[in-house]
């Protein structure tokens, strides 16, 4: 199964950064099945200032469409391919704006799931 993220921008690819071990991790938003994890497949990455890239990830994590609220279904995976460009970009980002990095995977404020989550007295 070949995936595929396309991105307005860096920014935009910054939100689906996930800082992850010692390689670099993005959140790919869609429905899949729980099959997929595990698996080494082929990703194409569309639209940051890097051009298209072509490369190999493994699925790591699966949010179901079942998942409860806040979270939004979809698949996070490692790059295991090296593409030192790509990494270097995602970590000069991460850094330039921590606050941005992997908010693809709220729909909300933290502060909103602070409240929800919240332990009665």
């Amino acid at each position: 199964m070949e995936l595929s993220l396309t991105v307005a921008n860096d920014q935009e690819l910054l939100t689906h950064y996930v800082e992850f071990g010692l390689r670099p991790a993005l959140f790919i938003p869609g429905q899949f099945d729980v099959s997929i994890v595990g698996g080494v497949h082929p990703l194409l990455i569309l639209g940051s200032s890097l051009g298209t890239i072509e490369t190999q990830v493994r699925v790591f994590f699966i949010a179901p469409s079942g998942v409860i609220d806040p979270f939004i279904p979809g698949i996070a995976v490692s790059l295991i391919l090296d593409h030192a460009e790509l990494f270097d970009s995602l970590n000069v980002l991460s850094k330039q704006n921590p606050q941005n990095t992997g908010s693809s995977l709220l729909q909300c404020a933290p502060e909103e799931i602070h409240d929800r989550f919240a332990l009665s007295p």
